[in-house]
């Protein structure tokens, strides 16, 4: 069986805490509860945690995730010896050792009792807090424990150090539990106990973190195994259920281990080869099987009062398979027609008990003949015929039941396996029947039933029984009855009912192929007659009639019987139009000796097949048992002003609801770091504010539950989020740049690093100088990536950070950008390295890299002692410089390209010699520099002007991955320091040149009698192929194209005498560059 335990145990237990608001120290209690679970052997709770639930809360879904911390689950199956759960059982003795560790001074304690086998050590910090500038923080302490026994080594029984992190400024208590090792060769005791402090002793009073240790107690494991019973123990936070109080406690678990038939396989539910009438051991929830463990075991069920041979197994036999059989389920599986998951948890009356578990698959338990028999009502073949000639005196008398006894709506309680094994009602209705009688309602208790297909096969079975077999039948025979038991189905053939006396008994001289009646019957033309007759074993046999339509004493068979039926036996004529009538019996009462009253109820044959007829039920409105829980957690920073005119920091959770309509509020929890979770409130909101946060890393999960049940979700935690504290001003931004591909632009840029950074806000302008932010329109008003993509546009880009309440960077950051298009063919390239051959300012190449020069002059220098390098002298390097190309590329027309720059640096520390080193690990670097101390900027200048001719160049700007416009460009490189003793070093810096591929083409072009000529407009900067496809010509034409080049071709048309003509054509030439128009 497997079925739902709801246990309730003394939970106990609260959290303490300092004074300070936000101490992140608990001082929890630990609840232990243990539980008689039920009489074993039992299978065991189902799926470990998974099938454990506190307060109606599963503490572990399928994915393996927890809706408690801190749960460890034990588990007895309830064997007759069994280990002991030595968490629950002990004798202590608290020894009070109250001295302070120190780091260089260890702490040792020790235990003398020989009967000792683990014990708690208990450290305790009376404060731990670090004070600063800008309030009390968080701080740790770390320290070892180790134990002996007596002659031993020092051993940590956990493996490791341990840590205790956080901020209390009260007492906090830590309970450390441990087995103590035992000495193979001899005596333990005494063990010795040590702690040790690891962390630097504080002689500041801005950092107290003193330990203690407090106490020492030694446990003697009380060894008690409670034989035959299921054990359950459980160990909580009692924190968690500050505010619920006592918490309830339920386990989904595979109950009894029952006796089942030894070739009958619990888990497919099917029987091999023929049942030798043995039995074994194995989890089953066939109530068939239940009834017969329950009724002989002699310690929990009724073996004591009931000899195991009087227990009818083999009817049990029976009746299980048709349980096994496997019926519709109503979502579109099947399920076995009848299943027992019950937990019964008070001692009842023994006819009681059994009754009820025969209830459980349809039937009924009675003592007869000597033994206990079960039986179900299930559709069977009759077993005796019944007649005016086997009835005393002929007499049958029939009742009906009352009005009041037919119902027409079954209300049937069941516990609901989809949805965690609760009560549910399934509702059951006649309509025909309410129309008839009104509704009438019967509300039962399906034991043991937790499939809604099974309470609505139980509520059918209960309205078509009431509906439909309502006539009892009552009468006396002699021993041809005295065997029959309950449940077993006769076919009644009176003439008062059907009309026509068609039953007796056989008169001397039948044979296997004829019978020969005590009377003559009529066999009407048009009709087909079969005859049943009890045969001498006492079964009934049922043979075809063939002879012609008369009045007949002899019948002649269709196929011979099996045997020669006795003299006098009872024959039942059946026609097409007239049968027996089935009854079952429900009592069989010996009146007088060899006198019996039997006592049936009708059958109503359709009903079997209409009671497992469910339907087909809606899926539940619920994706799961357990509640879902919110997702897409998020957590966003801002500030706030204090009552006290002071910027402090919060956090806003939010997450998406569950979409689980049971849910109506939501818990929140937040801690820094690995410290405990505290409290953060309640909301019904999707999202809560979190006030008063230091700097620091924080993780925040939130659960869904229902006010009004104690019912919650797993936790959704964020991962790990630095909160930088307060911050008033949102930074410039940097890194300003474009990409343009295509008809996209993607704008990108550094990400800022204020706390209160919200969006960005970016603007636009068509000009390209004189663009200000306020002349500016915005473009995008709310970005919170460190990208965006806007439509390619030539113009000017600005872009500020902004906070939430849309106060802005105090410095917009600007691009320029042109033309975009498609870009594969390179045209030209700048590249220096590493001749370096251009016009150098206040830098210098040296071994094939640029750098800074020095800031110094000869004049600068007073005496040669004095100059720290002749390369940089005595100011040190110039914080900037540059390196102008002496190339200057030209296109030899304005056309579209696309620029790609490319640099190559690290940084110089010139300070970093190792003459200036104290120690090698004093060195934070042996080459390169922080980036942020150094830059290097490529700009370009551009004219569309011829550049040998005086041209008007543009202001030098940075160059960046776009389209720019121009016939000719001049490249060079920025170097800037933000310190006189770094300097970048740049080994390689190009700028590529290309240009897009074009296809220009024409279609149903008309060429005259003295040709056309095409132009490409704008020009081509190289034409790559020209393809034509001439159109009507006649035998003998061709076409000729001359003058073909880069700004289009001519073509003429002859014909076979050479002669010009007037033809069309179309064409495609392909190249790259886009010429000026």
């Amino acid at each position: 069986m497997n079925a739902p335990v709801r246990l309730r145990g003394a939970g106990g237990g609260g959290k303490a805490s300092g004074s300070n608001d936000k101490n992140s120290l608990l001082a929890n209690s630990t609840a232990r509860v243990l539980f008689a679970l039920a009489e074993g052997p039992i299978k065991g709770v189902v799926g470990g945690l998974q099938g454990v639930y506190i307060d109606d809360t599963r503490v572990e879904n399928a994915s393996g995730e927890k809706a408690f911390d801190g749960v460890t689950h034990y588990e007895r199956l309830g064997y007759p010896t069994q280990d002991p759960i030595g968490a629950f059982d002990g004798v202590s003795t608290v020894i009070a050792v109250g001295a302070e560790v120190k780091h260089a001074y260890p702490v040792t304690r020790n235990l003398t009792n020989d009967e000792f086998t683990s014990c708690v050590v208990t450290i305790r910090i009376p404060a731990l807090v670090k004070s600063k500038d800008d309030g009390l923080k968080k701080t740790s302490v770390s320290f070892r424990i180790e134990v002996m026994y007596d002659g031993g080594a020092w051993v940590n029984p956990f493996g490791a150090d341990l840590t205790i992190s956080g901020k209390c400024t009260s007492a906090y208590d830590k309970q450390y539990s441990f087995q103590l090792p035992q000495n193979p060769s001899g005596e333990s005791a005494p063990w010795s106990v040590r702690v040790t402090r690891l962390t630097s002793d504080s002689n500041d009073d801005d950092l107290q973190n003193s330990t203690y240790f407090a106490s020492l107690t030694g446990i003697i494991d009380v060894k008690m195994i409670y034989p035959d019973t299921a054990l359950f123990g459980l160990a909580f936070d009692a924190e968690d259920f500050e505010q619920s109080g006592v918490p309830t406690v339920e386990v989904i678990a595979d109950g009894l281990l029952l006796q089942v038939p030894s070739n009958y396989d619990p888990e497919t539910r099917s029987y091999s080869g023929v049942w030798d009438g043995t039995f074994k051991t194995a989890f089953s929830d066939n109530p068939a099987w239940f009834y017969w463990t329950v009724a002989t075991n002699k310690r929990f069920g009724a073996g004591k009062l009931v000899d195991l041979s009087a227990v009818d197994k083999w009817a049990l036999y029976a009746i299980a398979q048709i349980c096994d059989e496997m019926v519709d389920d109503g979502y579109g599986d099947t399920e076995p027609r009848f299943a027992v998951n019950a937990y019964i948890t008070e001692a009842q009356n023994l006819y009681d008990m059994m009754q009820l578990i025969a209830s459980a698959f349809r039937g009924m338990s009675y003592w007869g003949s000597g033994a206990v028999t079960a039986t179900q009502d299930v559709l069977s073949d009759p077993v005796a015929l019944v007649t005016r000639a086997n009835v005393i005196d002929g007499e049958i008398t029939y009742a009906s039941s009352s009005l009041s006894a037919r119902h027409t709506v079954v209300h049937v309680k069941y516990k609901d396996k989809k949805d965690d094994y609760r009560d549910t009602v399934e509702v059951v209705r006649d309509e025909d029947a309410i129309l008839r009688y009104g509704e009438r309602v019967k509300e039962v208790d399906g034991f043991g039933c937790t499939s809604r297909a099974a309470a609505r096969r139980l509520g059918q079975w209960i309205l078509l029984t009431e509906l439909f077999e309502t006539q009892t039948a009552t009468y006396q025979a002699g021993l041809d009855h005295a065997m029959r038991r309950p449940g077993e189905i006769v076919s009644i053939m009176d003439p008062e009912i059907s009309s026509v006396d068609y039953g007796g008994r056989l008169g001397a001289g039948s044979t296997a192929s004829s019978l020969i009646l005590d009377r003559p019957v009529v066999l009407e033309a048009g009709k087909t007659y079969t005859i049943h007759v009890t045969m001498p074993d006492g079964t009934l046999a049922s043979r075809e009639v063939v002879n012609a339509a008369t009045a007949v004493s002899t019948l002649a068979l269709a196929t011979d019987l099996d045997g020669v039926p006795l003299n006098a036996a009872i024959w039942v004529l059946a026609s097409s139009s007239i049968e027996p009538k089935p009854y079952r019996i429900v009592a069989v009462v010996e009146k007088e000796p060899t006198i019996f009253e039997v006592t049936a109820l009708e059958v109503y044959i359709p009903k079997y097949a209409l009671i497992d007829d469910v339907g087909s039920f809606d899926l539940p409105n619920y994706a799961s048992t357990d509640f879902s829980p919110p997702t897409n957690i998020s957590v966003r920073e801002y500030l706030y002003l204090t009552s006290a005119k002071t910027v402090r920091s919060a956090a806003t959770v939010g997450w998406t609801p569950s979409a689980d309509t049971r849910i109506d509020t939501y818990e929140v929890q937040y801690r820094e770091q690995d410290g405990d979770w505290l409290p953060a409130g309640t909301t019904r909101f999707s999202y809560l504010d979190v006030l008063d946060l230091d700097q620091g890393a924080y993780q925040f999960r939130v659960r869904g539950y229902s006010a009004t049940t104690t019912r919650r979700s797993v936790w959704l935690t964020s991962t790990a989020i630095l909160l930088l504290g307060a911050d008033t001003v949102p930074g410039d931004v940097s890194g300003f740049g474009i990409s343009v591909l295509g008809d996209i632009s993607t704008l990108s840029w550094s990400a800022v690093t204020s706390l209160n950074l919200d969006h960005y806000v970016i603007r636009y302008s068509p000009n390209t100088e004189g663009v200000t932010w306020g002349s500016a329109a915005v473009l995008l008003s709310h970005v919170t990536s460190t990208s965006a993509q806007v439509p390619t546009q030539a113009g000017t880009y600005l872009i500020k950070a902004a906070t939430a309440s849309d106060i802005e960077s105090a410095n917009a950051a600007l691009i320029v950008t042109t033309i975009p298009g498609s870009y594969r063919n390179v045209v030209d390239t700048f590249e220096e390295a590493p001749a370096w051959p251009g016009e150098m300012e206040d830098v210098y190449a040296a071994n094939g890299a640029l750098r800074l020069g020095s800031a110094d002059t000869l004049d600068d220098w007073t005496t040669l002692s004095e100059v720290f390098s002749l390369a940089y002298g005595i100011n040190g390097l110039a914080l900037s410089g540059i390196y102008t190309s002496a190339e200057t590329l030209d296109l030899g027309d304005v056309y579209t390209s696309r620029l790609t720059p490319a640099i190559k640096a690290f940084g110089e520390n010139v300070n970093n010699v190792m003459s200036t080193w104290a120690t090698l690990a004093e060195v934070e670097t042996l080459a390169g520099t922080d980036p942020s101390s150094w830059s290097v900027e490529m700009q370009i200048r551009t004219t569309n002007d011829d550049p040998a001719d005086s041209p008007g160049w543009s202001d030098w700007v940075t160059a960046t991955v776009g389209d720019v416009s121009a016939r000719a460009y001049q490249m060079r490189l920025r170097l800037g320091s933000a310190y006189r003793y770094v300097t970048p070093i740049v080994t390689a810096a190009t700028l590529t040149v290309d240009m897009p591929d074009r296809i220009i083409s024409g279609n149903d072009l008309s060429v005259p009698i003295d040709g056309l000529r095409i132009d490409f407009s704008p020009g081509l900067k190289k034409l790559t192929g020209l393809s034509i496809s001439a159109q009507g010509l006649e035998t003998g034409d061709y076409y000729t194209i001359t003058e073909k080049d880069e700004a289009g071709f001519d073509i003429l048309f002859k014909d076979a005498a050479n002669t010009a003509v007037a033809r069309t054509f179309d064409y495609v030439a392909t190249g790259y560059g886009r010429g000026a128009t």
